[in-house]
């Protein structure tokens, strides 16, 4: 991994303590912020910076993230074998 600098450093600070300010204010356990992080550190979410839709707050995790590639691929193929979980069919 490359040595950041000084002022990467202090964006990405500043990045964290936002993200923790707004999950602060939002009903999010603990076990889904750990799985988050989990997804997006096996590659299969990305952290959204921007969202359009923000509305003047987060109210949820689900804001932050996107799929990657990856993610979508894996979503597809589960899904696929699964089944919709909210339908009865496969069960």
């Amino acid at each position: 991994m490359e040595k950041i600098s000084g002022r990467e450093l202090h964006f990405l600070n500043r990045i964290l303590q936002f993200k923790q300010e707004r999950i602060a204010d939002s009903d999010v356990q603990d076990d889904e912020i750990l799985m988050v992080d989990s997804l997006v550190r096996h590659g299969y979410l990305a952290v959204g910076f921007f969202d359009r839709d923000n509305n003047g707050g987060y109210h949820s995790l689900m804001q932050y993230y996107s799929l990657t590639e990856l993610g979508v691929a894996a979503h597809k193929d589960e899904w696929k074998w699964r089944g919709n979980p909210n339908s009865n069919k496969g069960r």
